[in-house]
């Protein structure tokens, strides 16, 4: 029989391009108990025109306010899980391990639902090309909506948006961006096709708890890590366009 020596995996280095490094991440323990999710926006409207102001006897119309509006998660809080089953032993890192499945997979798991959310916003024109799509989206980012948002699209489609010039190379462990800054997350989660824009956006996730089950007849161990998410995007900013 042939010897197996047990070596150390390979370090696996941190996924670059994706949502972690766009949205703010907050731990919040009370996700695991809410049914919905809302904050205030501090305003989706632009400031008005006008003349005269307050000062002087220039006579001018009366002034709108839009107020503070309180804007909803993009759905219900979700669970996520990481499972690890292995033979019963005396030092088990099955916890960390099964830590580790949920947190290197959650940001894909978020783009998944970023996209689903995104395919319900504003159709714009088809951009035809990838370069026509990223310019749809970039001039009604920049007009309707306050903030710097960014785009969503798949990865294979960043490589053909980089080829035909629609966004350029990142810095050193930073996310591509277009030609005007706005940040590019691209995944291996998102349909090729279609690109989408969105408002900035935090996932919110829930401390992580670790479950053990044992079974001493059959000598298996099960660890469970899970999780609470949700999102929230503001001033629920989401416009398409496609391209190829």
């Amino acid at each position: 029989m042939a010897l197996a020596l047990p070596v150390a995996a390979p370090t696996r280095p941190a996924r670059l391009g994706g949502i972690r490094q766009v949205a703010t991440w907050v731990e919040d323990a009370r996700i695991g108990a809410a049914e919905t999710v809302v904050f205030q926006s501090d305003g989706c409207t632009f400031p008005q025109l006008a003349i005269g102001l307050c000062y002087g006897e220039t006579t001018v119309t009366p002034k709108d306010a839009v107020g503070i509006t309180n804007v909803t998660g993009i759905g219900a809080p979700f669970a996520m899980y990481g499972g690890i089953k292995c033979f019963l032993g005396p030092d088990s890192d099955l916890a960390e391990r099964a830590r580790n499945v949920l947190i290197d997979g959650e940001d894909r798991m978020i783009e998944d639902r970023l996209e689903a959310y995104a395919t319900g916003g504003t159709a714009l024109a088809a951009g035809t090309t990838l370069v026509g799509a990223v310019a749809l989206i970039e001039q009604d980012m920049d007009d309707k909506y306050l903030g710097r948002g960014y785009l969503l699209m798949a990865r294979s489609d960043a490589v053909r948006a980089r080829a035909q010039g629609a966004i350029i190379d990142p810095g050193l462990g930073d996310l591509p961006t277009t030609i005007n800054g706005t940040p590019v997350v691209a995944s291996g989660r998102v349909t090729a096709g279609t690109v989408y824009g969105l408002g900035a956006t935090t996932v919110l996730r829930s401390s992580v708890t670790t479950i053990e089950a044992l079974d001493p007849r059959s000598n298996d161990e099960w660890q469970i890590a899970e999780a609470v998410y949700a999102i929230v995007v503001d001033c629920a900013y989401r416009v398409k366009s496609t391209g190829v």
